[in-house]
């Protein structure tokens, strides 16, 4: 009797045992999968609107707190929320601390009073002295390494009336009219390149380069979707790179999802 006991005692082990191992290895698949499955809709919800905090004229609250300004009053919707513009690094701050600003962001909700307080990254020029008519950024578009033709007109979108103008402005801008257009992120009205890529579009694969004339290259990869959240996505406009908007172009590169 003892002898089946402990036959079948091992038996139970060894079960668990493999059981265990198959959830170990899966639980990480399928968390990597949820994680990249959100990701592929907060970057469709980042870019797919446009809806960029934007305002002109404004002047920071207190001293800067490590690379962060706080900006007060800021029209949200049909209220006013505080904006904390983070920076990475404390002199950037310091620069536009206590001069009038204009703002152009994407912001995201910080864990606590996300009704009253939003936090972005960068999207800060100064106001005096850089405003301009409006002026179109050239941009060029390749598919597959082939030009695209488009309407002057709807082009247009990516432009600015601003002297120096933050690369996330134009990089906003830019990918709102690739989503209004080409649906790279998906459920658009657009279907001509399909939608067999987990975003739903016919894309997957694309940069967004900046060429200043000064020789400086900023680059983007379109569908890096960071951890998966909205933060993550946004950290990369921390640097508030600018650039004279007389003075750059934009070439797009995107890849077709081949299946």
């Amino acid at each position: 009797m003892r002898k089946i006991v402990n036959v079948n005692f091992k038996k139970f082990l060894t079960s668990s045992f493999l059981l265990w191992v198959f959830i170990s290895a899966i639980i990480p698949t399928c968390y990597a999968y949820e994680m990249s499955s959100v990701g592929v809709i907060n970057l469709r919800n980042l870019y797919s609107t446009y809806d960029p905090t934007e305002v002109k004229g404004k002047i920071n609250e207190g001293p800067p707190f490590s690379g962060s300004l706080f900006y007060k009053n800021i029209p949200y919707g049909n209220s006013s929320i505080e904006l904390k513009v983070e920076l990475n690094s404390v002199e950037k701050a310091k620069f536009f601390s206590g001069k009038r600003v204009d703002i152009f962001t994407l912001e995201y909700s910080p864990p606590c009073n996300s009704n009253i307080k939003k936090n972005s990254y960068g999207g800060i020029t100064l106001s005096d002295g850089n405003r301009i008519d409006k002026k179109n950024i050239p941009v060029n578009i390749f598919i597959d390494g082939v030009q695209q033709k488009y309407s002057y007109t709807d082009i247009s979108t990516v432009s600015t009336d601003k002297k120096e103008v933050t690369i996330q402005e134009l990089d906003v801008k830019s990918r709102y009219y690739l989503q209004k257009h080409f649906n790279i992120y998906g459920y658009g009205d657009v279907k001509d390149f399909g939608r067999s890529s987990r975003f739903q579009s016919g894309f997957e694969e694309g940069n967004i380069i900046f060429h200043l004339n000064s020789g400086e290259r900023i680059s983007y990869n379109l569908f890096d979707t960071g951890h998966g959240d909205r933060e993550s996505m946004l950290k990369k406009y921390s640097d508030n790179k600018t650039a004279y908007s007389d003075q750059l172009h934009i070439d797009i590169y995107l890849v077709k999802f081949n299946k």
